[in-house]
């Protein structure tokens, strides 16, 4: 995953590079026109009543002239489409008459089309027959595909490479209600390059491609994913990256994906990188920032709990957290305390991703059997900061702050998780 830029990328087409809204009708395979001359003319005199300068900023997405820049940065840009070839070839041509695409992928070159990762595959195969790339060094990681829905970034994970959402302005990922989260979320051709340039650093932190961040600008090093409990309430957890377990149906993201194979590898161990350790340290300067403004800030740190045998590995990090924060110190003027116990489970507890399968279980386990052990210490707090490692349902997070401010009212949780995973849980 140590990678410092793009070497291909791929567009969907309709939506993505062009608002075809128009032109819906022509992208079915059963068309009456389909398969005629009459076929294309059709497209173009639909494509016609669009030539104003005005109406062709408005519906084409990028340009010429950006597709030059690209190109520059880039050596293998193409466009992958479930439509029929006639009806791309016809709509670039009238998009982008400048622009010689590598490659055009359409419905009637792969038998299985997206989300299959086929028509990903037939577009690297055309790259590494031009670049002449060897096995070994083909990184799914070094290629990109931007779309505009959850089957775009579906297709991206299937094939392994990297995903990018095409949004409008002001547009944000959450409103378009996606099941998947994209590598990448991009509004304009200025954020598309700073993508392909740069995308370690457009990553959330736990997923950068390299160990040391003490000195990486993360534009967002946290992202935020809404989840509801079991009465339908929802709560905002920020998490740190993505997690694909072995049950995941995406198993070449995850064969690729450095973090889940990170949490994969250290299942059993106490052992953490300073990543881990850094990341709670940007989490806590990011939220004492009220202290450099309001006098006596106090914030309590602590982490859902183990259960009944099993390692005490949050608990753990935790305390390595302390010594890690004398040598990277957290830059607002707040204390801080540390409190690995704060909560406790029961001994009745199980295991959510063993035993409590499903999202009403792992509520109603939480439930049951969470508590706050040490209810002293909130008395006097500005703020609770809850993490867990792996979040799925979020039963963990949302149950511990549900716990804490029955203790106290109204008392400001944060839920923070490493990573959002991806499994079969209903």
């Amino acid at each position: 995953m140590n990678r410092t830029n793009i070497k291909v990328l791929l567009f969907d087409l309709d939506g993505t590079l062009i608002n075809t809204d128009m032109l819906e009708s022509f992208r079915s395979l059963s068309h009456p026109l389909y398969g005629t001359p009459e076929y294309k003319k059709a497209i173009e005199d639909a494509l016609s009543q669009h030539n104003s300068t005005k109406e062709r900023e408005r519906i084409i997405y990028f340009n010429d002239w950006c597709m030059t820049e690209l190109k520059k940065l880039v050596p293998y840009i193409g466009v992958v489409t479930k439509s029929p070839r006639d009806y791309a070839e016809t709509v670039l041509k009238w998009a982008y008459p400048k622009t010689d695409f590598d490659i055009i992928v359409a419905h009637e070159c792969v038998e299985k089309q997206k989300p299959a990762p086929n028509s990903i595959y037939f577009a690297l195969n055309g790259f590494y027959r031009k670049y002449n790339i060897s096995k070994e060094d083909r990184n799914p990681n070094e290629v990109l595909y931007v779309g505009n829905e959850n089957s775009d970034i579906e297709t991206a994970y299937n094939a392994g490479v990297l995903s990018g959402i095409k949004l409008n302005d002001l547009q944000n990922r959450i409103e378009l209600n996606l099941k998947l989260i994209p590598d990448f979320e991009i509004h304009n051709f200025s954020e598309l390059k700073n993508v392909l340039t740069s995308p370690n650093e457009l990553l959330p932190i736990m997923e950068y491609g390299f160990e040391d961040v003490t000195d990486v600008l993360f534009r967002a090093p946290f992202r935020y994913e809404t989840k509801t409990d079991w009465n339908k309430e929802s709560y905002e957890i920020m998490v740190a990256g993505r997690y694909f377990p072995v049950d995941t149906p995406f198993g070449l993201k995850r064969k690729y994906h450095r973090l889940s194979q990170e949490i994969l590898d250290n299942k059993d161990s106490l052992s953490y990188s300073d990543k881990w350790l850094e990341a709670l340290r940007i989490l806590l300067t990011n939220e004492t920032e009220a202290s450099l403004i309001e006098d006596n800030y106090k914030v309590i740190l602590t982490c859902i709990p183990k259960r009944k045998g099993q390692p005490d590995k949050l608990e753990h990090l935790l305390e390595k957290l302390r010594d890690y924060l004398e040598t990277h110190p957290v830059n607002t003027d707040c204390e801080i305390h540390i409190c690995p116990d704060l909560l406790a489970y029961t001994e009745n507890a199980i295991s959510n991703h063993k035993e409590a399968k499903t999202k009403e279980r792992r509520f109603k386990n939480v439930k049951n059997n969470l508590f706050v052990k040490r209810t002293e210490l909130l008395g006097d707090m500005n703020k609770v900061i809850v993490i867990d490692d792996v979040v799925t349902t979020g039963a963990s997070l949302i149950g511990a702050s549900q716990k804490i401010e029955k203790v106290i009212l109204n008392l400001p949780v944060v839920r923070f998780a490493f990573a959002q995973t991806f499994s079969m849980v209903k």
